[in-house]
């Protein structure tokens, strides 16, 4: 019996929690219809009128992607598609409140089998520990030969992550693979590239949990790996130089400035008007073929000035689109982490690698 199970950040878990989370991001975006794809207008109804109602595993999952967020661990579902194998989980469940005695700690189902005994369940309540399950799951991995983690490996993409897998395709496009742990990081890497990925460099992890992203890890992988996976692609002069010299880019602002003027010469633009929301504060960058410089406008979150009514539609956004100041127009870039300043930067050292990962991995474009 488990008197309480946490998650990663100690709260208490409950099974309405990922229908919590969704219901506020659903609630805060001022969404009055679903996403296309993810559940029936009467569902969804439904499903706002009642906060005790729950959405089904595919349901959840499939608005969490819509939406852009990460959801929490909680049914057994979710941690296999977390990459938790199945019977690491049996093992795991086993030994809370139960043990095969000896030290004996992992073991398979045909020796939980053959040991289990009730005589050697525990009365005290159990406690649910992540971190054990996730070293249960990192051993077990690294366990495993060659040819079954990549067996898994790609039975577990086409299942959970098909998206990123289609995306491997073009074997000219370098890949970065962001694996769990070092001793896991070479098969996986060599999984990607049978499957035709291409270059792939393993780094280091810089999600270890849903919703927690090492922006500085990520800026640190960028900064070394694409540059060296780039300079083996073809056409690799496309970017030669960046906007600004190295020196000038100072703060994470200033690199989004001078992105925002890189992307209107990319895209042969007239003008673009961008938006950083930092949690403090928002700043809007208007650029122009008809102007040498940027116009930069700090304003408070949330808010739209008068000063801002002769702007041009908003084109770019990195962080949380405000709808109701800002409609979207027919043709946009979006990138809801809020990683688009962090990378920018490195276009100072790797320019065409730079733009790789904002075209493919980060800015998100819509429209025709």
């Amino acid at each position: 019996h488990f008197s309480i199970i946490t998650n990663p950040d100690g709260s208490k878990m409950s099974k309405r929690d990922k229908d919590k989370l969704l219901r506020k991001t659903v609630t805060e975006r001022k969404l009055a219809a679903p996403p296309a794809g993810t559940v029936p207008q009467a569902r969804w109804d439904a499903w706002l009128g009642d906060k005790n109602a729950q959405l089904d595993f595919e349901e959840a999952n499939a608005l969490a992607d819509a939406l852009g967020i990460s959801l929490p661990e909680i049914n057994v579902d979710d941690f296999r598609r977390s990459g938790y194998l199945p019977e690491v989980i049996c093992n795991f469940l086993a030994l809370n409140g139960w043990s095969p005695g000896n030290d004996v700690e992992k073991f398979d189902m045909a020796f939980m089998k053959e040991r289990f005994d009730l005589k050697r369940v525990v009365k005290t309540p159990a406690k649910f520990d992540r971190a054990k399950l996730l070293s249960f799951n990192c051993d077990a991995i690294t366990g495993m030969p060659r040819e079954e983690f990549v067996r898994r490996a790609r039975a577990h993409g086409a299942e959970f992550h098909p998206a990123f897998m289609a995306r491997l395709a073009p074997a000219q496009r370098p890949a970065v693979v962001y694996a769990g742990n070092r001793w896991a990081a070479p098969h996986a890497a060599e999984a990607v590239q049978a499957a035709g990925g291409g270059a792939v460099e393993a780094v280091a992890n810089i999600q270890p949990a849903p919703g927690i992203i090492q922006r500085a890890a990520l800026a640190q992988a960028c900064s070394f790996h694409y540059w060296r996976l780039s300079r083996r692609t073809a056409g690799f002069r496309e970017i030669s130089r960046w906007v600004t010299p190295p020196g000038h880019i100072t703060s994470l602002e200033g690199g989004f400035a001078q992105l925002v003027q890189a992307w209107m010469e990319l895209h042969a633009l007239p003008e673009l008007h961008g938006l950083y929301c930092a949690p403090a504060w928002w700043l809007h960058v208007h650029a122009s073929r008809e102007q040498t410089g940027l116009n930069m406008r700090y304003i408070e979150p949330q808010t739209r000035p008068p000063a801002l009514d002769d702007w041009p539609p908003l084109q770019l956004v990195s962080g949380e689109w405000p709808l109701t100041l800002w409609p979207q127009p027919e043709l946009y870039w979006w990138d809801r982490s809020g990683m688009t300043p962090f990378v920018a930067p490195l276009a100072q050292t790797a320019p065409h690698a730079a733009i790789q990962v904002l075209r493919t991995e980060v800015l998100r474009f819509v429209g025709q």
